[in-house]
C-alpha cells in the first residue's frame, strides 16, 4: 500500500487536489489501494485485478462504494456536487 502523500497527482491536477488527497486518505486501506491502483497508477481493470488478485465484478463494487465514500467527504467538507 502506498502513502498518499507519496502518490503522483493525475494529470491536469488543480488546487482541489489537496482536498481529494485527504478524501482518498481517509479510506479504509483496501478501498484506498483500489483507488490509487485505478486512478493514480491508471491501472485497467484487468491489471488491478491481477495486482489484487480480485476479480473485475469486485473491483467494480468496491469502486462504486469508494467513489461514494470520497464524494460524501468532500461534500461533508464544503465541496459541493457537480453534475455530469
Amino acid at each position: 500500500s502506498e502513502d498518499i502523500s507519496r502518490v503522483r497527482q493525475p494529470a491536469g491536477g488543480d488546487d482541489d487536489t489537496g482536498a481529494v488527497k485527504e478524501a482518498v486518505a481517509a479510506l479504509s486501506e483496501p478501498a484506498r489501494e483500489l483507488v490509487i491502483l485505478r486512478y493514480y497508477n491508471d491501472l485497467s481493470y484487468e491489471q488491478v485485478s491481477e495486482v489484487l488478485g480480485i476479480s473485475r465484478a469486485a473491483i467494480n463494487g468496491r469502486l462504486t462504494r469508494a467513489k461514494r465514500k470520497l464524494a460524501a467527504y468532500l461534500k461533508r467538507h464544503g465541496y459541493p456536487e457537480t453534475s455530469k
